[in-house]
């Protein structure tokens, strides 16, 4: 038997209304939620390096694993 957990909100009457709101908006599956969010929250993606010295690494050639480049030495 599957048992879901109790919990007590302690909420404003301000927050149990916009909690309402966003249950409303969600369960609206014809609204384009994903248009409005990047809109508001989105932004380029970027790369950012960053380098730093591993102690007794020595790379005879460049690599890369998992994202991480290794750079000759």
């Amino acid at each position: 038997m599957r048992r879901t957990p109790t919990v007590d909100l302690q909420l404003t009457a301000g927050q149990l209304d916009a909690m309402k709101a966003s249950e409303r908006a969600i369960a609206d599956r014809k609204a384009d939620h994903v248009k409005v969010f990047m809109e508001r929250h989105g932004q380029e993606a970027v790369e950012r390096v960053c380098y730093f010295g591993v102690e007794s690494l020595s790379v005879k050639q460049a690599a890369e694993v998992a994202g991480v480049r290794f750079l000759s030495t």
